[in-house]
C-alpha cells in the first residue's frame, strides 16, 4: 500500500470510527482510534491511529499509526 492510499483509507475508514481521548496537552487534545483498516489487495488489520485536535478549534492532524493488535 502506497502512503497515498494509507491516508485515504485512514481518512475515510478510521475517521468514521469512533475515537478515545487518550491525552491533553496545553495546545490541545490526542485521540486514538483502534479499527480494522482493509487493504485494497483484501487483507485487513487492526491498525491504532493517532489524531491531535488543536485548542482553537481545527480538523484533527495525523500522528501516527501502527499495528493495534487484537480488538
Amino acid at each position: 500500500m502506497s502512503w497515498r492510499e494509507f491516508e485515504s483509507a485512514l481518512r475515510t475508514q478510521h475517521l468514521t470510527q469512533d475515537a478515545e481521548l487518550s491525552g491533553s496537552l496545553p495546545e490541545g487534545q490526542l485521540f486514538t482510534i483502534r479499527a480494522i483498516l482493509k487493504g485494497r489487495n483484501g487483507q485487513s488489520a487492526i491498525v491504532l491511529s493517532v489524531w491531535f485536535v488543536p485548542v482553537g478549534g481545527g480538523g484533527p492532524r495525523f500522528v501516527t499509526a501502527y499495528p493495534g493488535g487484537s480488538r
